[in-house]
């Protein structure tokens, strides 16, 4: 299996690939002209989010042996789950990467309360929250668990950073736009370096 990784400068921090419209292009090189638009723009989606993690410096010290992402959905729905396992199918393609050096790995959780959540990921020792739409009502529980327990959280909508999750990647007129909430960012544990926050569109 190859093995990619995303953890120095010369190949993931080159202002050239971060200059938008650039980030559009480096990711999606590899994707069939046979799937749907939506599926096209998750799959790069997904690819600058593992990518925009890299850029945590303090990432590699909160991972310990390998970058665990969960995949949060509300439970009960069969539409929510759907949805879900559609972005859990993204992220783990991306487990032959290495980010910061260290194994990708991609799980999928409901979410139900902030005690479930902590005996869920305990083990797994997760890094980032991916937050599916459908638990913006349980943003401040997230957010609480997230700054207690320093993990990352990512939202899948746009209004999710501006309410205080740390980091999106979305698409806007065809290109991606990635946004950090700096503040939710630093409480929870991050420090993105400053290549990252001089391209991408900052909340202070």
């Amino acid at each position: 299996m190859t093995s990619h990784t995303w953890h120095n400068r010369q190949t993931e921090r080159s202002p050239l690939l971060w200059a938008f419209p650039m980030v559009s292009l480096f990711l999606c090189a590899r994707v069939s002209a046979q799937t749907p638009p939506d599926l096209q723009i998750r799959e790069r989606q997904v690819k600058t989010l593992a990518r925009v993690l890299a850029y945590d410096d303090n990432l590699a010290a909160r991972a310990g042996s390998r970058v665990v992402l969960v995949v949060l959905y509300k439970a009960g729905n069969p539409d929510f789950e759907k949805e879900a396992t559609g972005w859990f199918t993204e992220f783990s393609k991306l487990e032959s990467y290495k980010v910061r050096g260290l194994p990708f790995h991609a799980v999928m959780a409901p979410f139900t309360s902030e005690e479930a959540l902590d005996k869920a990921t305990a083990e797994l020792k997760a890094v980032a929250l991916f937050v599916c739409p459908s638990l913006e009502a349980a943003t401040a529980t997230i957010k609480q668990f997230s700054q207690k327990h320093k993990t990352t959280t990512i939202g899948s909508r746009e209004e999710q950073v501006t309410d205080g999750l740390a980091l999106g990647v979305f698409s806007l007129n065809g290109k991606l736009v990635v946004e950090v909430n700096l503040p939710a960012s630093r409480a929870e544990g991050a420090k993105f370096d400053s290549d990252l926050l001089r391209l991408a569109k900052v909340i202070q």
